[in-house]
């Protein structure tokens, strides 16, 4: 079987699953995917309202997949303009099944039960006393409201405070920003009391649409790094596809909009530097990489597979050059991840200095409180 064929074939079979799935869901035919575990989802049967409330979004998908058609064979850069542009309107049209697109992100961004990141970024009294006295905050009684946030490092609040900080530098713009927004969340005191610089961070969440379609620039870089332009024809399927991934639009607003963003800049460096031939560039790739995995840990610790993800492709595609069984083989792999390895140490390093913890030192504080989740 040669890769096109089985490309196609776990093409195929992963759109299979993903519809069987979809459709076991929508007529509750396993129960058991609601959960069960001590978490459920409450199923609900769509009523015409539901569908109704869809139309935008459908209307959304036709005209996007429409214009993918009609610029299948233009210029990739303005093909990807059209996805970049039109996939951003298809996520926030599906936010149409919840009310008001603009409400439902700003409710997502805001709201405790949601993420959490804002409220508890904004809130800081400094960066460095915020992000230091984490381990302790999270495991006390001070963000026992903030379910999401106790089970995470510092990394997303620390995003809304460095954007409340840069917002409260422009008060021509953040002030008529915050006043548009305060009235959607009057009866809030603690929203309602933040200065407009802090309110107008939320800003941040409120672009969840373009974090969740700039995906396919790094999608893209990956493409091109592994094959060049003859990877356009893939490159122009896979990133006109990540926009009906449902979970793209599903969880937009949600802290979980930025992780893909910023796990496949990762994966593209990572790329870049594997696939270069230049000694110094590949180094400062891989570096580059590594750096962006720690980052991404600093986000969430849910990314620590990718580190795993990112060594198993390493060993595969050295096995394509060299047997396993030679020495080729396992300098080119140990080469590789001592090069990634040192840009995440540093990462990780950056991350001490400037919490006074290490993260694996913060997951003995995590794990017990996802327990009790």
């Amino acid at each position: 079987m040669n890769r096109a064929h089985l490309f196609r074939l776990i093409l195929g079979g992963t759109a299979a699953l993903t519809l069987g799935l979809g459709v076991a869901l929508y007529f509750n035919w396993i129960p058991l995917l609601q959960g069960g575990y001590g978490w459920d989802w409450h199923y609900r049967p769509p009523r015409l309202q539901n569908w109704l409330q869809l139309i935008p979004f459908f209307a959304a998908a036709l005209v996007y997949v429409a214009g993918v058609w009609w610029l299948r064979r233009a210029r990739l850069r303005i093909y990807l303009a059209w996805v970049l542009a039109a996939g951003m309107g298809v996520c926030t049209a599906a936010l149409g099944a919840y009310g008001n697109p603009l409400h439902v992100l700003y409710e997502r961004t805001v709201s405790a039960n949601a993420t959490g990141a804002f409220l508890v970024g904004v809130e800081f009294p400094d960066l460095i006393e915020g992000v230091r006295r984490w381990p302790e905050d999270i495991a006390g009684e001070r963000y026992s409201g903030f379910r999401h946030m106790r089970l995470s490092p510092p990394g997303l609040p620390a995003l809304y405070w460095l954007s409340g900080q840069v917002m409260e530098q422009f008060p021509s713009a953040s002030r008529p920003l915050a006043q548009d927004l305060r009235s959607y969340f009057c009866d809030q005191p603690q929203v309602v009391r933040l200065s407009d610089g802090r309110l107008a961070a939320s800003i941040f969440g409120l672009l969840a649409p373009l974090w969740a379609m700039l995906v396919i620039l790094p999608l893209a870089a990956i493409g091109r790094s592994l094959r060049g332009r003859a990877g356009d024809p893939v490159i122009r399927l896979v990133t006109a596809a990540w926009v009906l991934v449902p979970a793209v639009p599903s969880f937009l607003g949600s802290h979980n909009t930025i992780f893909p963003l910023a796990a496949t800049l990762s994966l593209a460096a990572f790329v870049r530097g594997w696939r270069s031939e230049h000694p110094g560039r590949a180094l400062g790739w891989l570096a580059a990489a590594g750096l962006g995995t720690a980052v991404c840990l600093a986000l969430n610790v849910s990314m620590i597979p990718l580190t795993l993800f990112l060594g198993l492709l390493t060993l595969f595609w050295t096995a394509e050059d060299a047997p396993i069984i030679s020495p080729a083989f396992w300098r080119r792999s140990i080469g590789t991840g001592v090069q990634y390895g040192l840009g995440l140490a540093a990462g990780l390093l950056l991350y001490r200095l400037a919490t006074h913890h290490f993260l694996w030192e913060l997951m003995e504080t995590i794990m017990p409180l996802h327990l009790e989740l």
